[in-house]
């Protein structure tokens, strides 16, 4: 994205804010792909390539909803780990220990 334009680099306040908000780093990451093909239409009005830029911009938008769509399944259902939550790790003696962090 910053790639394209200089300004997306304005997402990353919004990227860290709502992860430092929310703990979910997926929630973060979808918030900002769905504000790229927004942020586009409104700053890129007169481009010669506006059209196509918009099109690969909701089509990357739709990549990053594919390749989140478990995420999203656990953020809808609950079950999402937040950003520094210990998770069970199962040991070869068949106890569970907290020991990783996400």
């Amino acid at each position: 994205m910053i790639g394209t334009d200089w300004r997306f680099t304005l997402f990353i306040p919004v990227f860290v804010a709502i992860v430092w908000a929310t703990r979910y780093v997926s929630l973060g990451s979808m918030f900002v792909v769905f504000l790229y093909p927004v942020f586009l239409a409104i700053t890129k009005i007169g481009d010669p390539y506006y059209v196509p830029m918009v099109i690969i911009a909701c089509l990357f938008t739709a990549s990053g909803v594919f390749s989140h769509r478990q995420n999203i399944k656990r953020l809808l259902n609950g079950t999402e780990r937040k950003l520094g939550q210990k998770v069970e790790i199962p040991t070869e003696n068949g106890k569970e220990e907290k020991e990783k962090t996400v």
